[in-house]
């Protein structure tokens, strides 16, 4: 498919369309719409409009002009929409949609016009498409259709279906972010409580994203009024952080790019650190992000480095990040040094194969960690960080190209490259290694590039250049005699003209850090700075601004030329109202017959000097109208030359046209037979239809049955889940009884260790005494006495141990009268837990007849113990299995209920391309010679008009020569005043 081909083609239909709008170009515009949609769908061909070319621009226009024209057809709204769709897939050309072609107001207009109907698929579509639109969008200002799309976005917030609720708050939460006139304009609304109430009112809901969506919402309006210190509570606080948490790791990108964005918007106010770094989840969700970096896509990544970005505005979260992003490297000697994770580092090496967003966020988390580093501890990560900058240094190269849109993309990562070396330089010897690696001659070239391409106060993006321009040269003052020619390339710098504009923009700028960075260059240039240019440069912008702010307060003041300079001003007659009030005086007096006799001749002097300079200003207002037709003549040539352009495609169009006319007459004998045929086919689709049809209604009465069906189990669902909740807790409490026993059985153990051991020692001192045996009788039978009066007590001990044993029973006998009614099954396990209670106390007295058997029993009634937990946890997870099947059978009848939608949608697609398909390539040559003969009579007019305009333009300036002429003869004196 050939881009230009098929771009050019859709022009001319378009603009075939918009001069002679009949069925015959509507259904050629439809056809080429369809195959403008096939050539945006593949991702190869976006490059073509990436470009910035004068056809893409007029294609996107004509895309949008469908959405402003009211009298378009239904039928051309999906093309376009689907269109934008595929446009906004690429980074930069969704950039350019919402900056230069204002899509948002297009379609805000169009649904203004068209209306909001939420049973309209068109709407559903137009809002997914400002669902995409809107996300980081800039609004300066709020036009009437606009507030009109947000009071309907309001509305849609008590919607039925929960698909608009859902899309008309993420909308919301689009412009409301970043945008103070949107939020001003909300909160200047007289229903603002019962918009906050139903915000509030949808934190209630069980849908995660509509929740998120109302905060983010709440977030941006909030702060304009009293509601922030009544809803941002630290409780509610802890809740929307689990939530963002949550989201975060969710399938939508979208949702979790929002999520990120209330992430950052609620972690930037300073009293709401402290509550983020208290959640337990904190650490968890670090832990996370930081091993899941590597297995994402890079969409989801660039949505983890943002999150991660936004951790590190607080110290202590910024320490536990760099915890987890910074890993104990296995491979070196030392044992505290770390390794930065390689995910990170790759996207900050590899420029070429990494996206331009997800590079420069990388770079900026790369920055925070060795800014957080840096001191002693930095040598633990030098490491990586030589291998980082070794890398970024040696592959540093110029743009491709000079255009606006690519120079940006390529500034953004290098500023922040800068921002590292500086600090380096700063705070850490790294002299040595950046001067080895670095390319001076790039950085001069770089430097020189700002310096010639925005040298300019007039440009728009001449900030981040001017930044970027004082930090190379920064750099090189820092680096100092490591670099050779140290000197030359200062002096190479700083001596170029275009150096005072940035330095003199830099100390003029409203960025503080930008002026503090301008000082402390011009402080350690040591006398290198151009000083008389820098003064004269600083000058001219004060006097610029001097005028700029003066034009407004003196009405006299003439605007500035197009080359800078002010215009010529009117004489001292001009500031003087003494003299402008004589003058005027004068010229009533003559106006009524003064006579020239009574006049002085200081008086004629300031009347003809007022009058010089009257025609003056009236010559440089000629001349200036002479600029611009000259300008519009060179226009003319050009659009003369593209004319001729255009005429010879057409030629070659209508040759091509020509000969498909010859195989068109051959095929059209083949089409008659043809026709036939496929009236045959539309009969039997026409009847299959009409069965189709029948079978909807019958799949739609299944469906509604299927849908009361499902409520009904949803409601029995819903009481079961209470009841299994109950269980749950009644089981929980009973576990809690059953570990209270287990740790009394723990502790009992341990007794009976201690005896055996106590009683093992004297076995031995028994065995040692085995020669003195007849000497210690006596001393062996008060030892025996001893041990019959601990078993005494041992006996007493555990008698007490099976009277609680007993009073458990108890609690556990009226506990399972209470749960009979409930759990019928579970009742029999409950009287196998009594009866081997009761086995176990049998247990405990045999235990006092024989030692050895002590410890093997005990082991098996704490066996049987947990078989008992592992029944009862199997029963839970039986329960949520049986959950899961539910929630499958439901997201089953969903799945059949969509394809059923979508069959009846494909058969009526099949219906309309049946309907209108035969008549169409008939009248092409005809409509071309009609074009043709259109544009050649418009630019003769357009050629004509001029030629009289620049006529009249040469008799105004015949006859103000002729009057300067007859007042120089007045007043030399070579012609008499009339009396």
């Amino acid at each position: 498919m050939d881009a230009n081909n098929i771009v050019t083609a859709f022009i001319a239909s378009a603009d075939q369309y918009a001069v002679n709008q009949t069925d015959t170009n509507l259904k050629q515009l439809q056809r080429h719409f369809e195959i403008l949609v096939c050539l945006t769908s593949e991702e190869t061909n976006l490059t073509f409009f990436q470009n910035h070319l004068l056809l893409s621009s007029q294609c996107i226009t004509h895309v949008i002009n469908v959405f402003l024209d009211g009298s378009m057809k239904q039928t051309l709204i999906p093309r376009a929409l689907s269109v934008l769709q595929n446009l906004l897939r690429n980074v930069a050309l969704f950039k350019n949609l919402q900056s230069t072609f204002h899509v948002h107001s297009a379609l805000s207009t169009f649904l203004q016009q068209y209306g909001v109907n939420t049973k309209d698929p068109l709407v559903s579509q137009c809002l997914q498409v400002l669902k995409d639109i809107t996300y980081n969008i800039k609004i300066d200002y709020i036009e009437n259709h606009f507030e009109n799309l947000i009071c309907v976005l309001i509305n849609l917030i008590d919607a039925e279906s929960p698909q608009f609720v859902k899309i008309s708050l993420h909308i919301l939460s689009n412009i409301c972010r970043n945008n103070p006139r949107i939020q001003s304009y909300i909160c200047s609304l007289p229903n603002l409580k019962q918009i906050v109430k139903k915000l509030v009112s949808i934190l209630n809901t069980s849908i995660p994203s509509i929740i998120l969506y109302s905060l983010s919402i709440l977030s941006s309006i909030t702060p304009y009024n009293h509601f922030g210190t009544k809803l941002w509570t630290d409780e509610h606080l802890m809740m929307t952080f689990d939530l963002i948490i949550k989201l975060l790791f969710c399938d939508d990108d979208s949702c979790a790019a929002t999520a990120v964005d209330l992430f950052t918007d609620l972690i930037a106010v300073t009293k709401y650190v402290s509550c983020f770094t208290r959640s337990p989840n904190l650490l968890k969700c670090l832990k996370k992000v930081s091993k899941s970096l590597s297995e994402v896509p890079p969409k989801r990544a660039v949505l983890f480095l943002k999150f991660l970005l936004a951790v590190t505005k607080s110290p202590e979260m910024l320490e536990k990040m760099c915890s987890f992003i910074c890993l104990p490297n296995s491979n070196s000697n030392s044992f505290q040094s770390l390794k930065i994770n390689p995910v990170l580092v790759n996207w900050c090496i590899n420029t070429d194969e990494t996206d331009k967003s997800l590079q420069q966020i990388a770079l900026e988390l790369v920055k925070c960690i060795l800014s957080f580093y840096t001191g002693d501890n930095f040598c633990n990560i030098e490491d990586d960080a030589k291998q980082i900058l070794q890398n970024i240094l040696e592959k540093m190269i110029l743009p491709a190209g000079a255009d606006d849109f690519l120079w940006e993309d390529y500034l953004e990562p290098k500023v922040i490259i800068f921002e590292i070396l500086c600090n380096l330089c700063h705070n850490i010897d790294f002299k040595n290694f950046i001067s080895r690696h670095i390319n001076i001659q790039i950085c001069e070239d770089i430097a020189k590039l700002i310096l010639n391409k925005y040298a300019s106060d007039s440009n728009i993006t001449f900030e981040p250049s001017v930044n970027l321009f004082l930090m190379i040269v920064e750099t090189v003052i820092l680096l100092g005699q490591s670099l050779t020619d140290f000197h030359d390339v200062l002096s190479r710098l700083l001596d170029n003209d275009g150096a005072a504009y940035c330095l003199s923009h830099a100390l003029t700028s409203s960025s503080s850090e930008l002026v503090k960075r301008c000082l402390s260059l011009i402080s350690k240039s040591s006398g290198r700075c151009p000083v008389n240019s820098l003064s004269e440069s600083l000058c001219a912008r004060n006097l610029s601004t001097y005028k700029s702010s003066s034009q407004y307060s003196d009405s006299g003041d003439a605007p500035l030329s197009s080359q800078g300079l002010p215009v010529a001003k009117k004489p001292h007659l001009h500031l003087n109202k003494i003299s402008e009030k004589s003058i005027d005086a004068l010229l009533s007096k003559i106006d009524n017959g003064l006579q020239i006799k009574d006049l002085k001749s200081s008086e004629i002097m300031d009347l003809y000097e007022h009058k010089i300079a009257m025609l003056t200003l009236k010559e440089q207002e000629l001349q200036s109208y002479v600029d611009a037709k000259t300008n519009a003549l060179q226009e003319a040539d050009r659009i003369l030359t593209q004319y001729k352009c255009r005429q010879a495609d057409a030629d070659a169009e209508t040759l091509r046209l020509r000969s498909m006319m010859k195989d068109y007459e051959c095929r059209c004998e083949q089409s008659a037979s043809q026709l036939s045929f496929a009236e045959q086919k539309q009969r039997k689709v026409e009847a299959n239809f009409v069965e189709a049809c029948q079978r909807i209604k019958e799949l739609e009465q299944n469906c509604n049955e299927q849908k009361e069906l499902m409520q009904t189990q949803l409601n029995r669902l819903s009481e079961q889940k209470r009841n299994v909740e109950d269980e749950k807790s009644r089981l929980s409490e009973q576990l809690v009884l059953k570990d209270q026993e287990k740790k009394l059985l723990a502790t009992q153990l341990l007794q009976y260790e201690d005896e055996l051991r106590i009683k093992d020692k004297a076995y031995e001192d028994l065995s040692d005494a085995k020669e003195d045996l007849l000497k210690a009788l006596e001393e062996s039978k008060r030892s025996i006495e001893k041990i019959k009066m601990n078993s005494e007590q041992k006996q007493q001990h555990l008698q007490k141990l099976i009277e609680s044993a007993q009073q458990t029973i108890v609690s556990l006998e009226e506990k399972n009268e209470n749960l009979n009614n409930e759990m019928t099954r579970k009742s029999d396990e409950f009287t196998r837990e009594i009866s081997d209670l009761e086995n176990q106390m049998e247990q405990l007295s045999e235990q006092l007849r024989s030692r050895d058997s002590r410890l093997e029993d005990l082991n098996e009634n704490i066996k049987n113990l947990n078989d008992i937990l592992n029944e009862k946890i199997c029963v839970l997870q039986t329960t949520e299995l049986s959950l899961n099947q539910l929630k499958v059978t439901l997201e089953q009848t969903e799945v059949q209920r969509t394809k059923l939608q979508q069959d009846k949608k494909i058969m009526e697609l099949l219906c309309k391309k049946y309907e209108g398909s035969i008549e169409e390539k008939d009248a092409k040559i005809q409509v071309l010679s009609t074009d043709l003969e259109s544009v050649r009579k418009e630019y003769s007019e357009s050629v004509n008009e001029k030629d009289n305009e620049i006529k009249n333009l040469q008799d105004e300036l015949a006859k103000h020569e002729y009057i300067t002429g007859m007042i120089h003869n007045l007043t030399s004196g070579k012609l008499n005043v009339p009396k």
